[in-house]
């Protein structure tokens, strides 16, 4: 089937595949724009033409040879209906085209794969030099492999080509940040400047990003691009000091045939098309990056993926973003709350920069092969707790046989479970709400709470500490790591300075907390983007108990010389969170040291930056007013 179709594509001349070949970036046609035509005995003939001799290529032919020229074969495809494109605005070029030759601009619709033309059903085909053709010519994995007997129209030698991808961004955005537009401008054209010198290795990134075709078509692709973007207009070589620059004559052309073809329903936006002018769509300011005259990047945007509501349990987050913390250290920081979501997946996928989540999920999911590490740990003590109605228990210091435990699982029954094995008990528990009722209805001796939150719902409630028994994991010497920052490690390592200003900026804003707890609470509970589910006094109460896991037994409160020990990651207690953890789940292919890294945090507080916000750190304040209401 494939010999036939070969003779035909030979014989038939009308099979002719159009390609659009122009560049990506600086606009010009392919050096090696080659043309091939076909003899009268049906050989073909593949020569290497120039856009300058394209035309008198084809009188050659058409005179010499009595082969079909390309205004031939575009009427023949007109007239059998066979001209294809996808529309989806890759269709004016094809339309220009047909123009030219005095045709109407119709066309059938094409998919993206070539099966259309490879059936015949479309006879004159849309394609780009670096994808479709490549998978038409080449007989690699999804490949058609019709080699060279597939002849190809240039849309750049036809005069209707149509300049391809552009970096775009809003004006007010590069208006406000000049310098960060600038510098990923830079950044980029370094980049493309360097893949087009190093095809294969690009490919290969490529490919192993995640690629849905073969690596070899990625390579293919890669060589094909290369081109696109190094030659210009007029085949002339671009050299890696000029990629990215923006070709005037090829822009203006696109825009004349833009407003020729693009069809707009609304009157007021088809006379702003036909108003544009190439200053209102392009501006070469952003081009040109010099870090020591235009001065530093402003705010980079991150986002931070919280793994539950937004409570006083990651006050240091709001606290730094409320009192302009991140600000100052040219952050734009969006805290995203969390719940349901996936911490893990969300900054894997790189759909958040940061996260926070626990130790032992952080460690359970590298051991599973996710791409993350932690760089900061804010919580030093477990927060975890087992109450008991005093009036309920044989002991109120232990938990024993006979006596019904609860937990709410999802990972948090680890510390309960090693600290009832180690009383030779069972570890089954009965799954826990969050509202503390089945202890007051004595479905459970002993509920698992949190001291920051179930406890206090607790309190609230009615009951008093001296009603309770509360045995503490961190006491018991079961407590695991909580709350700790997760970034995506390839991520990290591209933007050092974005994750050490984070750190920076984080501690301050948490160091902030420990001596200003209540106005803390109040702050998260005013903080615009939260949700607010529990009382203001919860917060507060929550705040004041936060603080004392952040400090530990390593900060001591108002000795700011402690407070560079905010976000320590102990090694001890890593290995201790790992080696209860590593009794229930199997994380045997990775060690504690596996799951975190001191570089971002150690480079964070060695920062004179850092200290000297510390020696002023009574500048910060909050301007949100509150009642003290939590008297604890």
């Amino acid at each position: 089937m494939k010999a036939e179709r070969k003779r035909f594509l030979l014989a038939g001349a009308a099979a002719i595949l159009a390609c659009m070949q122009f560049t990506a970036c600086s606009g010009g046609t392919s050096s090696t724009g080659s043309t091939s035509s076909v003899s009268s005995d049906g050989g073909a003939q593949a020569d290497d033409v120039s856009a300058a001799d394209s035309s008198a290529a084809e009188e050659s032919s058409d005179s010499s040879t009595g082969a079909m020229t390309h205004e031939d074969i575009i009427k023949s495809a007109a007239a059998e209906s066979t001209v294809g494109n996808w529309g989806l605005g890759n269709e004016y070029e094809i339309q220009a085209l047909l123009t030219k030759y005095g045709l109407p601009a119709d066309y059938i619709t094409q998919d993206f794969t070539m099966d259309q033309f490879d059936s015949d059903s479309v006879k004159l085909a849309s394609a780009m030099t670096y994808n479709e053709l490549g998978l038409v010519k080449n007989d690699y994995d999804g490949g058609y492999g019709y080699g060279d007997t597939v002849s190809t129209i240039d849309m750049n030698d036809e005069g209707v080509a149509m300049l391809e991808d552009n970096l775009f961004t809003s004006k007010a955005f590069a208006e406000a940040n000049p310098n960060t537009v600038k510098a990923f401008v830079s950044a980029s054209m370094k980049g493309w400047a360097y893949a087009c010198e190093h095809p294969d290795e690009a490919a290969e990134i490529v490919f192993e990003a995640g690629s849905s075709v073969s690596a070899d078509h990625q390579a293919y692709m890669a060589s094909e691009v290369a081109k696109l973007v190094t030659t210009d207009m007029s085949g002339n070589t671009v050299s890696a000091s000029d990629v990215g620059n923006m070709d005037e004559a090829a822009m203006q052309q696109t825009l004349d045939l833009a407003k020729q073809y693009i069809i707009l329903e609304d009157s007021a936006s088809k006379d702003k098309l036909a108003s544009l002018t190439l200053d209102d769509i392009r501006s070469a300011d952003y081009l040109a990056y010099d870090p020591a005259a235009d001065g530093a990047p402003e705010k980079p945007s991150v986002s931070v993926q919280l793994k539950w509501l937004p409570q006083a349990q990651f006050m240091g987050y709001y606290a730094a973003k409320e009192l302009g913390i991140y600000e100052d250290y040219g952050l734009d920081v969006t805290i995203v709350p969390g719940g349901s979501t996936d911490v893990i997946d969300e900054v894997d996928s790189g759909r958040a920069d940061f996260g926070v989540t626990w130790v032992s999920t952080a460690m359970s999911a590298i051991a599973n092969g996710a791409n993350v590490i932690s760089v900061a740990q804010y919580y030093q003590d477990s927060g975890m707790t087992l109450l008991s109605l005093k009036d309920t228990v044989k002991d109120p210091a232990a938990v024993n046989d006979g006596e019904v435990t609860g937990n709410w699982g999802g990972g948090n029954e680890y510390e309960m479970q090693a600290y009832l094995s180690s009383r030779d008990l069972s570890t089954d528990y009965v799954t826990q709400d969050y509202d503390m009722q089945q202890l007051f209805d004595g479905d459970i001796t002993w509920a698992s709470a949190m001291t920051y939150n179930e406890l206090g719902l607790v309190l609230e409630a009615g009951h008093n500490k001296d009603d309770l028994n509360i045995l503490s994991m961190e006491d018991e010497g079961f407590g695991m790591l909580e709350d700790c920052l997760i970034v995506d490690t390839a991520w990290a390592e591209k933007n050092e300075d974005t994750v050490v200003k984070f750190i920076e900026a984080s501690n301050l804003g948490w160091a902030w907390c420990l001596e200003n707890y209540t106005a803390a609470g109040s702050l998260v509970f005013n903080a615009e983007d939260t949700a607010n589910t529990v009382s203001e006094y919860h917060q507060q109460y929550e705040a004041a108990e936060v603080a004392k896991l952040v400090a530990g037994k390593i900060i001591t409160v108002g000795d700011r010389s402690t407070y560079d020990k905010v976000g320590y990651m102990d090694a001890d207690k890593y290995q201790q969170t790992y080696d209860i953890f590593s009794q229930y789940v199997d994380v045997s292919n990775i060690d504690a040291a596996s799951s975190y890294t001191t570089y971002f945090y150690e480079k964070a507080i060695a920062d004179s930056q850092y200290h000297d916000a510390l020696d002023n750190f009574d500048s910060y304040t909050w301007d949100g007013s509150f009642e003290v209401l939590y008297k604890g």
